[in-house]
């Protein structure tokens, strides 16, 4: 098996990298501040009709304890507000299916998928204290699924900053391996 090659300089290309070289990965960041003694920040997700690969997902924040989980299912009142997602190559033009909002309303957060704690830091002298979660594990999310991702303040930041980023790609619904 040959692998991609770049059409650019021709290099040998990973997986992901020929992915955003053919215009198919997108970026979003989002900022939001949650209340100490369990305030929440929300995202809403909702893929088009492509099946998304989500390469890379980093929170960071000025907290000190954070819990963040992704919930299947959500049961959405009001979609919240819109985030843009930028292209990982300008030189192409195609355009994201997904949908991202920031701060949706909810009647039901959905079905709880696995909590990622964050336990946070205490620094000396001039050093601050954060979090950072980082996760570039490949998750593959189905067309036309809504996701909720949502991040807790369990800490005594007031307000907790959090940032969050995600990076994506978009393919069609591949068919099964064929060795």
């Amino acid at each position: 098996m040959t692998a991609n090659r770049s059409r650019y300089d021709g290099a040998s290309l990973s997986a992901p990298a020929k992915r955003a070289e053919d215009g198919r990965s997108f970026l979003i960041s989002s900022k939001l501040s949650a209340a100490n003694a369990g305030g929440v920040v929300r995202w809403l997700v909702k893929s088009g009709n492509k099946t998304i690969i989500v390469s890379n997902r980093v929170i960071t924040t000025n907290g000190n304890e954070l819990t963040y989980r992704a919930y299947a299912l959500p049961v959405v009142t009001s979609n919240g507000t819109p985030i843009n997602p930028s292209p990982l190559n300008l030189a192409q033009s195609l355009v994201s299916t997904v949908m991202f909002y920031s701060s949706p309303v909810l009647s039901s957060p959905g079905i709880p998928l696995s909590p990622s704690y964050l336990p946070g830091a205490t620094g000396q002298g001039n050093s601050s204290t954060g979090n950072l979660y980082a996760n570039e594990q490949e998750n593959i999310i189905p067309p036309n699924t809504t996701l909720m991702l949502e991040v807790k303040n369990d800490g005594n930041e007031n307000p907790a900053s959090i940032e969050l980023y995600v990076v994506w790609s978009e393919v069609n619904d591949p068919a099964p391996f064929q060795e």
